[in-house]
Order: structure tokens, then sequence, then C-alpha cells
């Protein structure tokens, strides 16, 4: 099915082995039905890729509109952590957190798997060179969106695409994140690939990754990494 609203909180990380079923339990009975009930926000996933060396979670948060992620009600959760999660987060790494406007969005149905790619633009400079705006790499993935969510949705298995593109924050909390941060944390959009098993969207990846290698005006770098579906909430008020 398509996305719900019109922006998503994409979040992927890893956890220090000596808290991961403390993580496992806290993440499905405390933080995403607490996060889930926030005023505007709609529903949270969390997945898991447990042979995968690195970003092993993703949680993927779908809310009503962009400036859920500045309102009071999701700043006051974030800034007044319970004991639980103050125990908790500082055993995130390889944290990157990417709020993002929904550009397009297609399905039929939730997956049971789930295909993230993390995308990366070009530097503007080298991408705006020709002074035609198309080639501004957000201009760029917004005209390639089409393309790239029609490719993903032929490809066996798929049952769902969807493009996001990182917007700024320009309210956040008051108190230093304790997470530890990727080496590199940018991202500029994503795509998410949702299919009916993990094995069907893993050997679509390198069709995947050819689309992005064939889209350079707007994907410098990318990563992909594919998931089974380990949590699903909705928030009953919405």
């Amino acid at each position: 099915m398509g996305l719900r609203g019109t922006a998503v909180l994409a979040i992927w990380n890893d956890i220090d082995e000596s808290m991961e079923e403390e993580f496992n339990r806290w993440h499905t009975f405390e933080h995403i039905p607490e996060r889930v009930l926030t005023p505007g926000a709609l529903a949270g996933r969390r997945y898991h890729a447990l042979s995968a060396r690195d970003f092993r979670y993703f949680t993927l948060y779908e809310v009503g509109t962009f400036g859920v992620f500045e309102s009071d009600g999701y700043l006051s959760t974030a800034n007044t952590p319970s004991a639980w999660s103050a125990r908790v987060l500082p055993a995130f790494y390889n944290f990157i957190r990417a709020p993002s406007h929904i550009v397009m969005t297609r399905g039929s149905g939730l997956g049971g798997a789930l295909a993230t790619i993390r995308i990366t633009f070009p530097e503007a400079a080298q991408a705006g060179a020709s002074g035609n705006t198309a080639d501004i790499p957000a201009n760029a993935f917004n005209l390639a969106t089409r393309h790239l969510i029609d490719t993903a949705m032929a490809m066996p298995g798929v049952v769902a695409a969807h493009a996001c593109i990182a917007g700024a924050v320009n309210r956040t909390t008051v108190r230093k994140r304790p997470q530890r941060s990727a080496p590199s944390d940018r991202c500029d959009a994503v795509l998410l690939i949702e299919g009916y098993s993990r094995p069907v969207l893993e050997g679509a990846v390198p069709m995947l990754s050819e689309l992005m290698r064939g889209t350079p005006k707007c994907v410098g770098s990318f990563g992909v990494e594919v998931y089974d579906l380990a949590c699903y909430m909705r928030n009953p008020q919405e």
C-alpha cells in the first residue's frame, strides 16, 4: 500500500551486542507505541537484517505532515526520555536519521520485506555546472522519481515503492542525542522498495543498483540494505 501522510522519518542503526535483546523489547513495547501516539503520527515499523554486517535495523515512521517533527508533542517526548530509553539509546551506533518529504508512493499492500536505498546527491557544483536547473540534484531526483518508482514496481515480487527526499527540521531537541552516528550519516533521499519476501528483494538488488547508476544527475553514491519486517503499529486514533 502507499505510505500514509506526506512525510516519514527513516532511521538506520546498529546496537551494541550486549543490549540487543533489550533494544528489541524496548523498541516494541515502549518506543514505537510512544512515537506512534504522538499527535500527527500515523504508523511505525521496525525491520531487521540479522545477518548483515552494518545497519542491521531500520525504522520508519509515517506522519501526516513534516511539521510533526517540529511539534511540541514530538519534541516533548524526545526531550524527556524514560529511564528505559536513557539506558538503551547510548547503545545505538551507525545511526542515521533522515526526516523526509514523500515525493511519490505506490503500492497494493504491506510487504513482509523491505529494501532501502540511501542516496547521497552528487556535489551541487558538479551537477549544476551546465546552468540547467534540471541538473540540480534535488530537482533531478524529482524529475527521475516516476521512472525510479515505475521501474521498481515492475520488478518481480515488489508490492510497493516509495520515494522520499530529506528535509531540514528547523526546531530540534534541546538535549544532545546519545546515539553514535555513522561515519558518514548524510542521506539526501531514500527509495523504499517493499516485497513479499527478503530473498525476492535480495535478487532485485543488482537491478536496483543498476537503476541508481543510471541516474547520475541525482545519485552521487548510494547504499542498499534488505530487511525483514519485525514490528508494525498504527495510531488507533488516526
